[in-house]
C-alpha cells in the first residue's frame, strides 16, 4: 500500500512538475516562443502516512523539458514530464506479507504546486489534469519498486505566464491519493493516504524572467489634428529605442515620420488619415498593444461609411440602423438614398445612429458633415424589403456538440429566436429581425472554472456563427464576422457547478440579411450552421482564456421555411426580365450625378440599373413599372439597362442617356445642346530665340454649343 501511494504522489508530482506554473492546457501556438528549451530533474523525499502500513519514506525525481528563460508576462508550457518513484522494501514487504499484494495502483485525488507565476497554485489532482491513475505495477518480497507515473509522459501542460521579474519556481505541496492493491482474492482498496509538503524544497523548475522589452503607450498630445497630417505629435510610452530610425510609429497602419525619441517619448510627425486611429509603436519586431490610451483623432475630411448594419428594413422606414466609419464629428445629415433619414444620433467619430425612412430597392446610406459627403462604398448598401403577410415567430433549439480545449467534448444546448417574413416574392429580399441567440454552458465545465482557477466570471467572444439560407442568395451569412461581429458578451457571474446562459449578442440584432429569393425557389429555408467562440475566465490573477472553442450542430437539426411566391418550383413562374420604355433626362453631365427616372415594366426585384455596363447609385424602385436612379460617370450615349432575377432588358431606342461634356460656365443640369463650327484668327507676339521677336498668325478651328445653360446653386 505505501508503495501502491507513493506511486500515486510521484505521478502527481510529476504532473504537478508540468503543471505547477500552468492554467488550464491549451494549443502550443498561444504561447510565446521561449529563448530555448533544457531537460530538468529534480529528486524529492516524501513523508507519507500511508493507511495499514503507517509512516513511509518515499523517493520521488521528477523530470520534464523547460524553457531556459522566459520574458515577464510570457506565457510558457513545461513538455515531456514524468516521474519515477522509489518505494522502500519496507512498505512492499507489508503489503505482500499481510496483504499477499501481487500489485499496486494509486489515483491521487490531490497534488498542490505553488509558484510565483500566474496562476499561483494549482491542484494536478483535480479537472481537468486529475484525478491521476496509475498503471498496475507488480510487486513482490521485500523488494524496493520503482513506479514511473505517468507511463507516458505529459506531452503540454499549460500555459503558465511568468512574473513580472526574478526567477519563475515552481513548488511541491501536499498530496492524498487512493491505494489499491492486487491481491489472489482481487483488489483491496486501503483508502486515502496522504503526504505532506516537502520541507524547504529545491523549486521542481526555476527559470531565470528577463524584463519584457515590448513597448508600450500610455499617451499622445496632442490627441487630435489635420486630415493632411505632417503636424507634430509626442507619444509616451515605455521600452521606445533612444535611436529613432528603430522606432515604427504608425497613426491607424500608416507610418508616420519619426524624429526623435527617448526610452518613454517621441516625437512624430503623423502622415495623412481619417477619423479615430490607433497609435502603435513598433521596435525590434515587437509592437505595443492598442488602448484608449493610444488614440488619435484626425479633423476634417469628408466622412466614409464602411458599414451598415441591419444591412435592409422594412420598406415603410422606421429601422434603427447603426453606420460605422469615420469622420462622423460635426455630422448634419444621414440620407438612404435621396430620402433623409430620422433621430440621427452621432455617437462617436466612428459611429452614428439613424432611423431608415421609407423607400425601396437597395440604396446607398451617406454621411454629410461640413467637410463633404461620404462617397459611395460597397459597405454603405441598404436593402428595403417588403415581404408578404405578417412576422413568423422562430424558435431554433438543440445541442451542439463543441470541442473545448482542456475540457475535450462538450454538448451545449443553443437557441436562436427571431422573427421572419410569413412570405416573399421570388427575386426580393427578406430578413430575419430581432435575432438572438443563446448558448448554455455546463455546470461540469463550470465546476472545472472555478475550482481549478477560482473563476468568478465569464465572458464569451463569437468569432464565428453562420446562418444558412439555401434558396436565396446569399446562402449564407457569418455573424461572427463584419458587419456583425465578433459578438463579444460578458462578463457573467459563475460559482460551483451551476450552468450559465450567455446571450448573443447582449441585445437582439434587429435585421440579419438581406437574403434574395431565388427565382426558382419555392422556399427559403433558412438553419444554423458552426460556430467557433473563445471563453474568458475572470479570476483574482486577472483573466484565463481559453481560445479556439468549435462547434457544430446536429445532423438533422431544426430549421425554418419562408415560401418563395412566384418561385419556379411552386406552381408559378420567375418574375419577367425587366423592359425600359423611357429615360428622363435623357441626357446628363459626364460626371454623372444625374438623378433619372426609368419608365418600363417587370422592376420589382430589380437588383441593378447600368448606364452602358456601369451600375448607377441610389436605385429606388417606386413600382414595377418605375424606378429612380442616379447616373455614374461615363461618356457618350449609352444604354439604360435594368436587372433583375430573370435577367437584363434588351436595349432599345428608348433608352439611351447621352452624357454631355462641360464647357464655358460649366455645370448645366441636362437636356440636350446644339453645336457650330467656328474659326478664330489670332496674331501671337512671341520672344524667339536669336531671332527675337516676333509676329505669328493662329488660326484655330472647332466645334462648340451654340449655348449652356448657367450653374445652378
Amino acid at each position: 500500500m505505501g508503495k501502491r501511494f507513493v506511486r500515486l504522489l510521484a505521478s502527481i508530482a510529476s504532473a504537478v512538475t508540468v503543471a505547477g506554473m500552468f492554467t488550464l492546457a491549451t494549443t502550443a501556438s498561444s504561447a510565446v516562443a521561449a529563448s530555448g528549451t533544457a531537460t530538468f530533474n529534480a529528486s524529492y523525499s516524501l513523508t507519507c502516512s500511508v493507511p495499514v502500513v503507517g509512516t513511509q519514506t518515499i523517493g520521488m525525481s521528477i523530470t520534464g523539458t523547460a524553457p531556459t528563460s522566459v520574458t515577464a508576462g510570457q506565457t510558457f508550457f513545461i513538455t515531456n514530464s514524468s516521474a519515477s518513484l522509489t518505494i522502500p522494501g519496507s512498505a512492499i514487504s507489508a503489503a505482500t506479507s499481510l496483504l499477499g499484494a501481487k500489485a499496486i495502483t494509486i489515483t491521487a485525488s490531490q497534488f498542490l504546486v505553488t509558484d510565483n507565476g500566474t496562476p499561483a497554485s494549482v491542484d494536478l489532482g483535480a479537472a481537468p489534469f486529475g484525478p491521476l491513475v496509475s498503471a498496475s505495477t507488480p510487486i513482490s518480497g521485500s523488494n524496493p519498486a520503482t513506479v514511473t507515473v505517468p507511463a507516458t509522459p505529459i506531452a503540454q501542460i499549460g500555459p503558465v505566464t511568468a512574473p513580472s521579474s526574478g526567477t519563475f519556481t515552481a513548488l511541491p505541496g501536499a498530496s492524498t491519493a487512493d491505494i489499491s492493491f492486487t491481491t489472489a482474492n482481487g483488489k483491496t482498496d486501503l483508502g486515502n493516504a496522504t503526504c505532506a509538503a516537502p520541507t524547504n524544497p529545491s523549486p521542481m523548475v526555476s527559470i531565470p524572467v528577463s524584463a519584457n522589452t515590448t513597448p508600450t503607450v500610455t499617451g499622445v498630445s496632442p490627441t487630435s489634428g489635420p486630415a493632411s497630417g505632417g503636424n507634430t505629435v509626442t507619444v509616451s510610452g515605455t521600452n521606445f529605442s533612444t535611436t529613432a530610425s528603430n522606432d515604427t510609429i504608425s497613426f491607424g497602419g500608416n507610418a508616420g515620420m519619426v524624429m526623435s525619441c527617448t526610452s518613454t517619448s517621441c516625437s512624430v510627425m503623423p502622415p495623412a488619415g481619417t477619423g479615430s486611429v490607433d497609435v502603435v509603436v513598433t521596435v525590434n519586431g515587437q509592437s505595443s498593444a492598442t488602448s484608449s490610451a493610444d488614440k488619435y483623432q484626425y479633423q476634417g475630411g469628408a466622412p466614409i461609411v464602411t458599414s451598415v448594419l441591419p444591412q435592409g428594413g422594412s420598406s415603410s422606414g422606421g429601422t434603427s440602423v447603426t453606420i460605422s466609419g469615420s469622420g462622423f464629428t460635426g455630422a448634419t445629415a444621414v440620407d438612404f438614398g435621396t430620402a433623409s433619414a430620422t433621430g440621427v444620433t452621432v455617437n462617436s467619430d466612428s459611429s452614428i445612429t439613424a432611423t431608415s425612412p421609407a423607400g425601396s430597392g437597395t440604396v446607398d446610406v451617406t454621411v454629410s458633415t461640413p467637410s463633404g459627403i461620404s462617397g459611395i462604398t460597397s459597405g454603405d448598401k441598404y436593402t428595403y424589403t417588403s415581404a408578404g403577410g405578417s412576422g413568423t415567430p422562430v424558435n431554433l433549439s438543440f445541442n451542439y456538440t463543441c470541442q473545448v480545449p482542456v475540457l475535450g467534448t462538450e454538448s451545449i444546448p443553443l437557441t436562436l429566436t427571431a422573427t421572419a417574413p410569413s412570405s416573399v416574392a421570388a427575386g426580393q429580399a427578406a430578413f430575419l429581425s430581432n435575432a438572438q441567440a443563446s448558448m448554455t454552458i455546463p455546470g461540469s465545465a463550470i465546476q472545472t472554472a472555478t475550482g481549478v482557477l477560482g473563476a468568478t466570471a465569464i465572458s464569451m467572444t463569437t468569432t464565428q456563427f453562420v446562418i444558412n439560407a439555401s434558396g436565396a442568395s446569399p446562402s449564407s451569412v457569418d455573424l461572427g464576422q463584419a458587419p456583425y461581429g465578433p459578438i463579444t458578451v460578458g462578463p457573467f457571474p459563475i460559482s460551483g457547478s451551476n450552468s450559465v446562459t450567455i446571450p448573443i449578442p447582449a441585445t437582439a440584432i434587429s435585421a440579419i440579411g438581406p437574403f434574395t429569393a431565388n427565382s426558382n425557389a419555392t422556399a427559403i429555408v433558412g438553419s444554423i450552421g458552426d460556430a467557433t467562440a473563445n471563453l474568458s475566465f475572470t479570476t483574482s490573477a486577472g483573466s484565463s482564456p481559453i481560445n479556439g472553442v468549435t462547434c457544430t450542430p446536429p445532423s438533422g437539426a431544426p430549421t425554418v421555411s419562408i415560401p418563395v411566391t412566384g418561385g419556379g418550383g411552386g406552381g408559378g413562374t420567375p418574375p419577367p426580365a425587366p423592359t425600359v420604355s423611357a429615360v428622363s433626362p435623357s441626357s446628363g453631365p459626364a460626371a454623372g450625378g444625374t438623378a433619372v427616372t426609368v419608365t418600363g415594366t417587370g422592376f420589382t426585384g430589380a437588383t441593378q440599373v447600368s448606364f452602358g455596363g456601369t451600375a448607377g447609385v441610389n436605385m429606388s424602385v417606386s413600382s414595377d413599372t418605375t424606378l429612380t436612379v442616379t447616373s455614374p460617370a461615363g461618356s457618350g450615349t449609352v444604354d439604360v439597362t435594368v436587372s433583375n432575377t430573370s435577367g437584363s432588358s434588351s436595349a432599345n431606342a428608348a433608352d439611351k442617356f447621352t452624357y454631355t461634356q462641360p464647357t464655358g460656365g460649366g455645370g448645366g443640369g441636362g437636356g440636350t445642346t446644339t453645336t457650330a463650327p467656328f474659326t478664330a484668327n489670332l496674331t501671337l507676339s512671341c520672344a524667339v530665340p536669336i531671332v527675337g521677336t516676333q509676329n505669328i498668325a493662329l488660326t484655330l478651328s472647332g466645334t462648340a454649343p451654340t449655348s449652356v445653360a448657367s450653374k445652378s446653386t
